[in-house]
């Protein structure tokens, strides 16, 4: 689908939320200043009990918002996308930004040039005081390196809400990892996907980002993600898994070693799984 003179495409920007009172502002900043005039914008904060709500009340003429109690951000995404009428949608986390006014108008841009289902651009780091610190290792797409790597960017990635609901939608058991769930689905769902070479998103990284705080849950998810749908992990996240999980020892030759000719086997990936279910805790809910 591609916007037409006729028909501009429609955008839904969500924004899951909870206890970032010390984010989220900057974040419905950066959402607002859009120069994109076809967009709607929704925050589905979880319950928040820090000064959330205050600061959504200031900006509830401007944008849709509820605060009740959910099971977690892919929980909260869900919600917000339920009813979309939008055409294409986007979610932003309440600690992350938009780089600057004309994202959304440039992944319409790119979409009137080349037709796609998930569009996905650049993303810089910043860190807690939003300095910059680093860049997403974006690459082009390619469903077979997918697997190995988390590559698209999530705040920097639009998708129409077609491919969305066809795949049915974010998936609120995972905690960590619900947005390479969805690409992945998207993937086998033969969408159809297109990088944007510009700088789309700010992505934060705060002490109790899930990035910066919960690694080993991500690789635990990961790894259970992983097995269930294909069987194998691929050997990038079960080194990473197993170097999270011996900290330094990875770097001594001989660990390294046998880490590298057991990762492919699929006794080994479940041994790796297991410890990681009793150090962070048992299957996704």
């Amino acid at each position: 689908m591609s916007p037409s003179a006729q028909s501009p495409a429609r955008i839904l920007v969500v924004t899951p939320s909870f206890n970032h009172d010390r984010y989220i502002e900057a974040t419905i900043q950066s959402v607002l200043a859009q120069d994109y005039p076809h967009m709607e914008y929704r925050i589905i904060d979880g319950g928040s009990k820090d000064g959330t709500v205050d600061i959504l009340r200031r900006y509830e003429d401007r944008l849709s918002w509820i605060s009740e109690p959910d099971r977690g951000y892919a929980d909260a995404v869900r919600k917000g996308f339920a009813d979309a009428k939008a055409d294409y949608l986007i979610w932003l986390p309440s600690d992350d930004l938009f780089s600057d006014p004309g994202v959304l108008s440039r992944f319409v841009e790119h979409l009137g040039r080349q037709s796609a289902d998930v569009i996905y651009g650049e993303a810089e780091y910043i860190d807690d005081d939003a300095r910059p610190c680093g860049r997403y290792a974006t690459e082009e797409f390619d469903a077979r390196r997918l697997r190995q790597n988390c590559f698209i960017c999530q705040p920097a990635t639009l998708f129409s809400s077609r491919i969305y609901h066809a795949v049915g939608g974010i998936d609120p058991r995972w905690k960590s990892i619900a947005d390479y769930d969805l690409w992945l689905r998207f993937s086998e769902a033969r969408a159809k996907f297109s990088k944007l070479n510009a700088t789309m998103a700010l992505y934060r990284l705060q002490p109790n980002s899930i990035t910066v705080s919960q690694r080993g849950k991500t690789y635990k998810e990961i790894l259970e993600l992983m097995l269930e749908r294909f069987g194998r992990v691929e050997f990038d996240w079960v080194y990473g898994a197993v170097a999270e999980l011996s900290g330094g020892w990875i770097r001594l030759g001989w660990v390294h070693k046998l880490c590298v000719s057991l990762s492919h086997r699929p006794w080994f990936q479940r041994f790796v799984l297991m410890v990681l279910k009793r150090r962070y805790g048992g299957r996704a809910k």
